[in-house]
């Protein structure tokens, strides 16, 4: 499974998207400073998430997302986690 994530600073209010193989082990990198474009807005937890059978289904939807504003909203509100959700990795 492959997966389209947008994570949210809580202290910048910055939200970076992207897709990954596995999701969690990317959240950790990310709250360790190991990503330079994302460092200096740690912590992350996650905002949304969306699963995908293969990595070009994750890479196309990533693509879109980065690209329409109007999309990425529409998005972002549909795919936030349920309540049980935990912010993985922190």
């Amino acid at each position: 499974m492959y997966t389209v994530c947008a994570i949210r600073s809580p202290v910048t209010g910055r939200i970076y998207i992207g897709q990954t193989g596995e999701f969690e082990g990317r959240l950790r990198q990310h709250n360790a400073g190991d990503v330079r474009s994302a460092r200096k807005d740690k912590p992350w937890e996650l905002h949304a998430l969306q699963q995908f059978m293969t990595r070009k289904e994750a890479m196309f939807v990533e693509w879109k997302l980065k690209r329409s504003k109007g999309l990425r909203d529409k998005w972002l509100e549909a795919n936030k986690p349920g309540p049980s959700s935990l912010a993985i990795g922190s």
